[in-house]
């Protein structure tokens, strides 16, 4: 997450047992708990995805947002 920050990319995390504590890292801009919702989000844009991110699929991390 950090490299990607770092190189100005959006990071997108696939989340799984051994790296979730990462959703509320710094350096997170966003988060899929299923490769397949990657999908959705080079379709239809970060900002849309955010819109959605309560439905139960992934979310933009926010500033102080643990995701849980």
């Amino acid at each position: 997450m950090t490299a990607g920050h770092k190189a100005g990319a959006a990071t997108v995390l696939l989340v799984n047992e051994a790296n979730g504590e990462l959703k509320g890292h710094e350096h997170t801009r966003m988060w899929i708990q299923r490769l397949d919702e990657l999908v959705g989000v080079l379709e239809g844009g970060f900002e849309e995805w955010g819109e959605r991110r309560g439905e139960g699929g992934g979310g933009i991390a926010e500033r102080g947002d643990s995701m849980g």
